[in-house]
């Protein structure tokens, strides 16, 4: 859950497709791609993209992602843009 994220087709529709993702309020751009899949920008700058969006983010893709907690030593470059308090099994 970057701040751009493509989906793959599949994984769209089972977020509920490109209406539902640009619905959620979590994007500031949400594009259907020429082969299906779904460009999804998080805010309209890099320097915009932490707390509350990266949450709003997470949750929205949640049920997509892989289960787990990030590692609390996992380093990390620049800022941290992870929601380390939540597991995305708890999305399901």
């Amino acid at each position: 859950y970057s701040w751009i994220t493509v989906c793959a087709p599949e994984l769209a529709a089972r977020l509920g497709g490109v209406a539902a993702l640009a619905a959620s309020g979590a994007f500031t751009e949400v594009t259907e791609l020429p082969q299906g899949q779904v460009f999804l920008r998080a805010t309209p700058s890099i320097e915009d993209y932490h707390g509350d969006a990266v949450r709003r983010v997470f949750e929205v893709l949640a049920p997509v992602l892989l289960t787990g907690r990030p590692h609390p030593m996992m380093p990390v470059m620049g800022h941290a843009r992870l929601v380390p308090d939540a597991d995305a099994a708890d999305f399901r």
